[in-house]
């Protein structure tokens, strides 16, 4: 059985997210840091990216007629618990037998802190 995906925590710069609630849905527009490691712990944790918007919130902040670019979350309604649940449905989604391998597969939904990074 290979170890799971796990959400260590889940925060952002912008706003207090845990008890931050919108007074409308054009407010919806924040960047989530996602902090996430493999099951068995030993790799530690990486970071990962997302934008959380709604319909009426891209709308507001598109550049041209292009409303998503790249990894953003859109939910229909916001509440910190629908986030969360995405977000965890997604690592389910994600876990394969390796953190590599399940850190690749994140990079569909979430910016990965060491995409594009080479040692060379």
């Amino acid at each position: 059985m290979r170890d799971k995906l796990i959400l260590k925590s889940m925060s952002s710069s912008e706003i207090d997210f845990s008890s931050w609630y919108p007074s409308s849905d054009e407010e919806v527009f924040i960047c989530l840091d996602l902090e996430i490691e493999f099951g068995d712990g030993a790799d530690g944790s990486n970071m990962f990216y997302v934008t959380i918007a709604t319909p009426k919130a891209l709308e507001m902040h598109r550049e041209g007629p292009v409303l998503v670019k790249n990894r953003t979350l859109v939910v229909t309604e916001y509440s910190y618990d629908i986030v969360r649940s995405a977000v965890i449905n997604i690592l389910n989604e994600c876990t394969r037998e390796t953190w590599i391998d399940s850190c690749m597969a994140l990079q569909r939904y979430f910016q990965w802190e060491y995409e594009d990074y080479s040692s060379d």
